[in-house]
């Protein structure tokens, strides 16, 4: 078990007063086997009211409502976790789970099967076998991939918003981690594989601006094995690095901060994003020494 430590604060500064529309926060990690919330804190200025509820993918959404104009917006969410995920995923500790052995007619997995790229779109590197069922013989192609993407393109920070189209990434030949994640899960979609976006914390400055940045990658259903992530950004399967915060069929429903203002026409917004994710300290001896 590892002890985890999460600083995540956007802070928005308008040139007029403006009256905040209420905000919707995807900031709280998913609970589970893997990852247990320590300790979590939510400090937002000006001073808001907070509904917590869970969404249609069982994440945890905090929706905030303003009651004041304000020329400054501040959001930050710091949070201990313990994280129990020891190794990368392999072969070697992917044990059987059971579940339907079939997905493509199963009506829960439509949504995560709907894509807009076909299979004659792609550079013959980029294809799967459709005709895969062996659960050890997919994740092996689904790994395969997860290097093969991340070697044919270029890594590229982007701080505005949006993600790149599938058939985009593939024509420009670079993209971020959003961009990454899209474009692999239309590609194992489109050869029959569910798959799920995730948005969340990477313990790894290499992928990341310096006042760091969250992260994104994908989770693919295989019957044998249950949902698998795998992160083209950085070439493999997930490991203790990755911290889930949310998952959905598309990027928007964990988008980490929506939220939208009024106020003049001529009102210039700035944002700042920091992000600072690293192993929680170990508590001081206070003992005196003999």
């Amino acid at each position: 078990m590892t002890l985890i430590e999460i600083d995540h604060h956007t802070q928005y500064h308008f040139s007029d007063p403006v009256e905040l529309a209420p905000h919707r926060l995807v900031l709280r990690p998913r609970d589970g086997f893997d990852l247990l919330i320590q300790s979590s804190l939510l400090s937002i200025e000006p001073t808001p009211d907070i509904y917590w509820h869970r969404d249609a993918f069982d994440n945890s959404i905090a929706m905030v409502v303003f009651h004041q104009k304000t020329e400054k917006l501040s959001i930050r969410s710091r949070l201990s976790i313990e994280q129990y995920r020891s190794q990368t995923l392999s072969l070697d500790n992917l044990v059987p789970v059971g579940g339907p052995s079939q997905h493509s007619d199963n009506s829960f997995f439509a949504i995560f099967l709907e894509h807009h790229l076909t299979a004659a779109e792609l550079p013959p590197s980029l294809r799967l076998q459709q005709d895969v069922k062996d659960g050890a013989k997919a994740f092996l192609a689904i790994s395969q991939l997860t290097e093969t993407i991340k070697a044919s393109f270029n890594y590229e920070a982007r701080e505005n918003p949006g993600i790149h189209s599938a058939q985009q990434t593939l024509s420009l030949g670079y993209g971020s981690c959003r961009d990454f994640a899209w474009l692999m899960i239309e590609i194992v979609r489109c050869f029959g594989y569910p798959a799920r976006f995730v948005s969340g914390y990477f313990m790894n400055r290499q992928f990341q601006p310096e006042e760091g940045a969250t992260h994104a990658w994908l989770e693919v259903y295989l019957p044998q094995f249950g949902w698998l992530g795998f992160d083209p950004t950085v070439g493999r399967p997930v490991g203790p690095e990755h911290i889930a915060v949310a998952a959905a069929p598309s990027a928007e429903p964990v988008s980490p901060i929506t939220g939208s203002f009024k106020g003049a026409a001529d009102t210039v917004a700035d944002m700042r994003v920091s992000v600072l994710v690293s192993p929680a300290r170990a508590p001081e001896n206070t003992m005196a020494k003999a």
